[in-house]
């Protein structure tokens, strides 16, 4: 447990279990794939980690970026503040953006080599 404790420092133990679970159920294995498809010389691959919480969480969660894309669907109830859609405004440009000129230039390079890290929204 020492060693869980030191990869999440400052949390406690149910966030910790969240957070160490959702790194094995989903982010391990997207990286998984983002690597593999990353070694292919046809296409560059980009991979956008989300950490930004929403207001209404303790923290950020595995579909978060979907409820964003499509306007909160289905919680709109709890209390959204400006924050959370300013990151909804940031995330669906981010998405156009790439959609429209297959490229993301500021600060974000091909997968594995770096992560796009963006505080705009904050």
């Amino acid at each position: 447990m020492t060693e869980v404790y030191k990869m999440y420092p400052g949390e406690f133990g149910m966030r910790i279990w969240n957070l160490l679970t959702c790194d094995i159920r989903s982010t391990c294995p997207t990286n998984d794939v983002a690597e593999e498809m990353s070694r292919g010389d046809r296409r560059q691959i980009f991979r956008m980690y989300i950490t930004h919480k929403p207001s209404f969480l303790e923290a950020a969660f595995q579909t978060y970026d979907s409820f964003a894309m499509f306007g909160y669907a289905g919680v709109q109830n709890l209390g959204l503040l400006s924050l959370d859609y300013t990151f909804e405004d940031h995330y669906i440009n981010i998405v156009k953006h790439i959609a429209k000129r297959k490229e993301f230039k500021i600060g974000w390079k091909p997968f594995p080599e770096k992560l796009i890290n963006s505080t705009k929204w904050r």
